[in-house]
């Protein structure tokens, strides 16, 4: 996969969460995740935009715990 392809994966994960279905939404923007970190390493703005994303999807879940771990 390339980032290109992670952006997609992305903007797809992003739909789902804005419709409510954030198990969806977790499991695509950890794939978006993995490839932008192997593509990247974790220093890049599409790595921190992407962890703002797991952030949001574990806040709209209610799980803080996990929340805080993306912050």
């Amino acid at each position: 996969d390339s980032p290109p392809v992670a952006r997609t994966i992305k903007n797809l994960a992003n739909i789902y969460a804005v419709t409510g279905e954030y198990r969806k939404a977790e499991e695509l923007t950890k794939r978006a995740l993995g490839i932008f970190e192997k593509s990247f390493g974790t220093a890049n703005p599409d790595v921190a935009v992407t962890l703002q994303h797991m952030f949001e999807i574990y806040s709209g879940v209610g799980d803080i715990d996990k929340a805080i771990e993306f912050k």
